[in-house]
């Protein structure tokens, strides 16, 4: 394994040699887009050895990571040859971004909703429930509040965004003493006096 350890010794992309990386195989070939200076004839070579030794269910989405590790060395037009937008496009990576984006997308438009009807119903107590409606990312749950401030009073509506943001912070604490706690500072003893 001296390939292996090369490459981890040299871990600044920047410096190291793409030549290294390339012996680790189709996934060492995927960061090759960083290494040395640039030139386009090696990252054309990672392409290939992606290509050919990549594992099906891989190859697009070590090609996207090539591709994406490359831009700013080189022109996109240069990029589109070695490694095509289709390619990138069905890779795993850009699906979880679009994935993401979206989920991201409804949770804007749900807050949007939420803030309007609270302030259409609740317009004292915006400035208590804004910050906890902009706090929250589940689309659902922003929708219920939404559909909740026409009917509900200003007490039940504060109870009902200020419960959810009671079980956040408890769901979290919960999750901060799972992990541990981070350690106390140890205490300086004082020194002992003489005389």
């Amino acid at each position: 394994m001296p390939a292996l350890r090369e490459f981890i010794d040299g871990f600044d992309l920047v410096k190291m040699k793409p030549a290294a990386a390339m012996r680790l195989g189709p996934g060492g070939a995927a960061l090759v887009g960083l290494m040395g200076r640039p030139d386009l004839r090696v990252v054309e070579a990672a392409a290939r050895r992606i290509e050919a030794q990549a594992p099906k269910r891989q190859y697009r989405d070590l090609a996207a990571v090539l591709r994406m590790l490359s831009e700013g060395r080189y022109t996109a037009r240069e990029l589109e040859r070695i490694v095509p937008k289709g390619v990138v496009m069905g890779s795993s990576l850009f699906a979880e971004v679009r994935k993401r984006s979206r989920a991201e997308g409804r949770a804007d438009n749900a807050r949007t909703m939420c803030l309007s009807f609270a302030k259409q119903h609740h317009e004292g107590l915006l400035p208590l429930v804004a910050p906890l409606i902009e706090k929250c990312s589940d689309p659902a749950i922003l929708q219920e509040w939404a559909l909740a401030a026409s009917r509900l009073s200003d007490d039940e509506f504060l109870a009902l965004v200020g419960s959810h943001a009671s079980d956040e912070a408890r769901s979290a604490a919960a999750r901060g003493s799972v992990q541990g706690r981070a350690p106390r500072p140890a205490r300086r003893s004082r020194p002992s006096k003489r005389r």
